[in-house]
């Protein structure tokens, strides 16, 4: 440390600077990007992933879209917990969330708050000026899974719940925009990787304006109500 500034060194001797309240994020960033460009796998996708009776159920979409807010809901549903923010694909079409401690911004503080009290009240702040803070989740899933649902989320201001069904080549036009290869470009490995991950999946598109009518509507698909 130095004054209120923390250096880091990376393993491949690259150094890092931030301030203390930073600490942690900084960490995880440079930890996310080791694992993403990692040839390991073929490619990552933007998504949060949790798992209902052995079976994978992916969030995807954009930063805002709702992904952690929704994942803090399912897991106080009793799904259980794999990623909020990347999943890591395998050639053979496996998923592998990266379980780190759920991350929330502002916007959903208050529902921390009514879940868990002041336990969680340490605020971080990332690189890019937005301040977070850490849920960390008991009992996370760390071995790969199979993808059963594919939700792409469309969160709007105002209206009921719905889901919509998606066909494949939709599904694989979206999760292509939510990924990322190490090198840039979508291998013929990944390229069938995705092709097994949309086969054996359903993929429907939620369209929602309150987290709490989300969560409802997703526990009735895992238990197959919807």
């Amino acid at each position: 440390m130095l004054d209120e500034q923390v250096f880091l060194r990376g393993e491949d001797c690259s150094i890092f600077r931030c301030e203390v309240e930073a600490l942690a994020p900084t960490i995880k960033a440079h930890i996310t990007e080791r694992l993403i460009r990692s040839n390991r796998w073929v490619f990552s996708l933007h998504a949060a992933s949790l798992v209902k009776d052995g079976m994978g159920l992916l969030l995807c979409g954009q930063p805002g879209a709702g992904k952690s807010t929704l994942t803090l809901q399912l897991v106080d549903a009793g799904l259980r917990y794999a990623g909020d923010d990347v999943a890591l694909v395998g050639a053979d079409g496996a998923i592998c969330g990266i379980p780190f401690a759920l991350t929330l911004k502002e916007g959903s503080w208050d529902l921390l708050a009514r879940l868990h009290g002041d336990r969680y009240d340490t605020t971080h702040r990332r690189s890019d000026g937005i301040s977070v803070r850490y849920v960390p989740i008991p009992d996370a899933h760390n071995q790969s899974l199979s993808a059963r649902w594919l939700i792409f989320l469309n969160r709007v201001e105002s209206g009921p719940a719905e889901l919509t069904a998606i066909d494949q080549l939709d599904s694989m036009r979206r999760l292509i925009d939510n990924a990322f290869a190490a090198d840039g470009t979508l291998s013929r490995a990944g390229f069938f990787a995705l092709k097994r991950i949309v086969t054996g999946a359903r993929s429907l598109q939620l369209t929602f304006s309150e987290a709490v009518e989300a969560r409802r509507m997703l526990v009735d698909l895992c238990n197959g109500k919807a």
